[in-house]
């Protein structure tokens, strides 16, 4: 009995060793892999060119033998209906699921789900915190940091501002809002005389900005992050008032309107929709089985003690003289400080809505691995 008992015993230690681990992909296969991909917005100029750049490059790969389906599912912010919409990729039979999430804690069901049918998850865009998978982001406080510091240097240290923020409360917005207050509380003489929620949106950018121009009879400058500045300019436009001093953003649309603006200063920092080709190569890693540098992974930005992220720093700060020595410039990694004639020249066989857009090559994304 005893005997009958070990060898039991025996059988399950082994079974359970062989088992994988949860969520963490095994290298049964090299190639021909089924991935998917999740996004928590639609509509804006910007969530398009990240789903663009998803099915180009992972095209590329399928072309190339590495990937053999790829998916891609919209939930217009909807939390339920990325839930339902990633349950249905995961019983499809998918390796991995990338997933910008609509909600950090929300999509807590179908990280278990994933994990449960041994599916790797890769996190990107906006942070969420989960043991078990990996995130790649960009860096939301470089981000703002290098527009904001720009920012009180054309004023001097003081002037009565206006901020656009995004969507108050958004994982996003946040992170960047605490930036903006921080470097702000070290200039007293600038005064902030309101701060309006654009929502991401040139449409109510524009709206916000409206009633402030109508409301105040100076404004030294507009603080704004992202795909807004368009509506602010057109607000400008629309009340008869030159600007003089709007930080920017990464269109085209804006980029050309600022280089017919000699009289406009002004900031744009990238955060490129391409990051989601940096993370679908960086997803394809880790399905053969290659693990990252210890030295490569940053704490996840909603759990510090969890170690799991890759945190892109700009690809662009575009500015009239592209200083590369300029003190915003100081500390990031791979960001390309190149001048407004450079970006126009960039951007020209673009459409308006689209993006000053980067991504790392192949080689750049195997050198974050062992």
């Amino acid at each position: 009995m005893k005997k009958l008992r070990f060898l039991c015993l025996s059988l399950c230690l082994i079974m359970v060793m062989t088992l994988p681990f949860a969520g963490v992909a095994t290298a049964e296969k090299t190639e021909g892999f089924k991935v998917a991909l999740s996004t928590a917005v639609w509509g804006n100029t910007w969530s398009a060119a990240y789903v663009k750049d998803f099915e180009e490059a992972a095209q590329a790969y399928k072309d190339a033998g590495l990937i053999e389906s790829y998916d891609v599912v919209t939930s217009a912010s909807d939390l339920t209906k990325q839930i339902n919409d990633c349950t249905a990729l995961i019983n499809k039979g998918i390796d991995a699921l990338m997933i910008w999430p609509v909600s950090a804690e929300g999509i807590r069901p179908i990280v278990e789900l994933a994990q449960e049918n041994n599916v790797l998850v890769m996190i990107c865009n906006d942070p969420a915190a989960f043991e078990g998978t990996y995130g790649v982001f960009s860096n939301n406080d470089a981000f703002m940091r290098v527009i904001t510091e720009w920012f009180v240097s054309q004023l001097n240290g003081k002037g009565d501002i206006i901020q656009i923020a995004g969507v108050f409360g958004h994982p996003a917005n946040e992170p960047r809002q605490a930036v903006v207050d921080e470097i702000l509380a070290d200039y007293p003489d600038i005064k902030t005389l309101a701060i309006g929620e654009g929502k991401y949106s040139t449409t109510d950018a524009q709206a916000a900005m409206s009633v402030y121009l109508s409301t105040y009879g100076k404004i030294d400058g507009v603080l704004t992050q992202d795909v807004m500045s368009v509506g602010i300019l057109n607000a400008y436009k629309n009340a008869g008032i030159t600007p003089t001093l709007v930080t920017g953003d990464y269109t085209k649309e804006f980029i050309d309107m600022w280089a017919a603006m000699p009289e406009l200063k002004s900031v744009t920092v990238t955060v490129s929709p391409g990051i989601v080709k940096d993370a679908l190569g960086m997803t394809l890693n880790l399905l053969q089985g290659k693990t990252f540098k210890a030295d490569e992974l940053s704490p996840n930005p909603m759990d510090e003690t969890l170690v799991n992220c890759v945190i892109r720093d700009p690809a662009y700060v575009v500015t009239v003289e592209g200083d590369a020595t300029a003190p915003w410039m100081e500390g990031l990694r791979g960001t390309k400080a190149i001048t407004l004639e450079t970006a126009v020249e960039l951007v020209k066989d673009m459409e308006n809505t689209d993006c000053l857009d980067g991504w790392l090559t192949q080689e750049e994304i195997d050198a974050y691995f062992n």
